[in-house]
């Protein structure tokens, strides 16, 4: 006759004594995984104007995903002027760097068709949105932007557009940070 054990572990579980199996399965998680991914952009003091890429290439905001190929979702952006601008810009999420646009600084953004269905969501910061900082201006926009990467990939993509007329004081005027929760 076998008898069964009254262990906690027994009862709850089929593990051997060996324990818990790699890989996604996990006991006592307590709060949201919460990363913060953020990105000092190199900007022109050239004046910018509606619809122009506020910098070249794609910005790439790594481990948004806990797991390749994994979801989450972008909580909020904050937006930062170190050259106390209010300078309405949109982060235009993708899911893939694979996309095709034409991202030259101060040019006009184009993005194919083809890249469309790459983009997750955006998240604008309008000249009212910012904060005034004496020397500075931020802007917090808290906003839920859903994603599901391809397989094999954990990190989003981002590129910034003006939504206006603006002109940093300096290069490195424009930080952003984003805020995301991964499932």
């Amino acid at each position: 006759m076998s008898v069964m054990s009254n262990s906690p572990r027994r009862i709850f579980n089929t593990w051997d004594d060996e324990g818990m199996p790699a890989g996604e399965r996990h006991i006592g998680e307590v709060g949201k995984a919460l990363t913060i991914a953020a990105f000092s952009l190199t900007a022109s003091t050239t004046a910018y104007g509606a619809l122009d890429c506020v910098n070249t290439g794609v910005l790439t905001f790594a481990g948004a995903a806990r797991v390749a190929g994994g979801k989450g979702v972008v909580r909020s952006a904050l937006f930062q002027s170190r050259g106390d601008v209010e300078a309405p810009v949109s982060l235009i999420l993708f899911s893939t760097s694979a996309i095709s646009a034409t991202l030259t600084d101060n040019d006009a953004l184009v993005i194919d068709d083809n890249s469309l269905d790459k983009i997750v969501g955006v998240i604008t910061a309008a000249t009212g949105d910012y904060r005034d900082l004496d020397t500075a201006q931020a802007a917090f926009v808290a906003k839920d932007v859903y994603f599901d990467l391809p397989a094999g990939a954990t990190s989003l993509y981002g590129v910034v557009q003006a939504d206006g007329a603006f002109t940093y004081t300096s290069f490195n005027d424009l930080g952003i940070s984003i805020t995301v929760e991964q499932f």
